[in-house]
């Protein structure tokens, strides 16, 4: 890794979906930052965003890659699309941003860790939930020890991703998306890792009750698994992408250690703790987290610095979400 000479970062976006039009609004909100190409397969999106940003439209990354002199770029696409991107950009110099989950197979994930290494570009995945404030704050209790040893850890993803039937999305083709628990709980299974500690055991159950008879629609309905963490802590996720509209969506955690109990999302931080003396602490903020995670890339590439969340980051948090169906499909405890 290198330090940046020009103060401005160039960037190109491969991939111009909901996930990018994000990232694209809070990029244009930094300092220091030129939206100067962008490839879709899609060639109307890219010139859509070329127009709107100003730069120029690829059908293809590669030849977008030959023919941009690019510092970083912003692989936005759906986890089955996921080629050659990232080893080109290292190939090349390039900084990667890459949305989750970076890849569908451990091997394909790891390959992408190898050939950043090899060539020591500066990577981040966007795990946005990670630099949230109350989560930061949590973070640093646990490896203070001011909570003491942590015992139960429960956690929710519900929401209701049916509308996507109407538009037949790849999101409702395991084949192309992964499932619930690759491509979107991948979230919940990534703080669980920054928070807690590697997996030690898995077992999980899944559940198709709501889509049974649609043949359109191949992801789980709901899954729950129990997780031995490292850290000496036992961890239950649940979570279904069926939920009533009407119900919305909610992700959320309780953790029960020995000094507190905790309650937290990524917008607050409730402890009750055991002490009479401090009974209660809460922790609020409301951030843009996709602008933060984008600050943070963006200054890390000027400096030639690592990110707090390194491609390895997405390839372990990938290696858990596979053990989790793995334990399903096996009938059996994952280590």
């Amino acid at each position: 890794m290198c330090l940046l000479v020009s103060l401005v970062v160039r960037v190109g976006v491969v991939g111009l979906g909901a996930i990018a039009s994000q990232h694209l609004k809070s990029l244009t909100k930094i300092r220091d930052v030129e939206l100067v190409a962008f490839a879709d397969i899609v060639f109307e999106k890219a010139k859509e965003a070329a127009e709107k940003y100003g730069g120029n439209a690829y059908k293809d990354y590669r030849e977008m890659y030959e023919k941009e002199d690019l510092d970083a770029v912003y692989i936005c696409i759906p986890p089955f699309a996921h080629k050659d991107e990232v080893h080109l950009a290292a190939e090349k110099g390039i900084a990667v941003f890459i949305e989750k989950p970076i890849a569908l197979t451990s091997e394909h994930a790891w390959s992408m860790v190898e050939a950043c290494k090899k060539h020591g570009v500066v990577t981040q995945v966007g795990y946005q939930l990670r630099h949230a404030f109350p989560i930061v704050e949590l973070k640093k209790l646990i490896e203070k020890g001011e909570l003491g040893r942590l015992g139960i850890v429960y956690a929710t993803y519900l929401c209701d991703m049916t509308s996507f039937l109407r538009t037949k999305s790849w999101w409702c083709d395991k084949t192309k998306s992964g499932g619930q628990i690759v491509e979107q709980v991948t979230h919940t299974y990534d703080l669980l890792r920054y928070l807690f500690g590697e997996p030690v055991e898995v077992y999980s159950y899944m559940n198709k009750f709501w889509s049974v008879d649609n043949p359109n629609y191949t992801v789980e309905d709901g899954h729950i698994a129990l997780i031995k963490m490292s850290s000496g802590a036992i961890a239950s996720i649940i979570a279904t992408n069926v939920a009533a509209s009407s119900y919305g969506g909610r992700h959320s955690w309780f953790l029960v250690a020995e000094k507190a109990t905790a309650e937290f999302d990524a917008g607050s931080l409730k402890l009750y703790w055991r002490s009479e003396e401090k009974p209660y602490t809460e922790y609020n903020s409301r951030e843009d987290l996709i602008l933060k995670e984008d600050r943070i890339f963006i200054e890390c590439v000027k400096k030639g610095e690592e990110t707090p969340v390194p491609i390895e980051e997405g390839a372990k948090t990938l290696d858990l979400t596979l053990k989790v169906v793995k334990s399903w499909e096996k009938h059996a405890v994952v280590k």
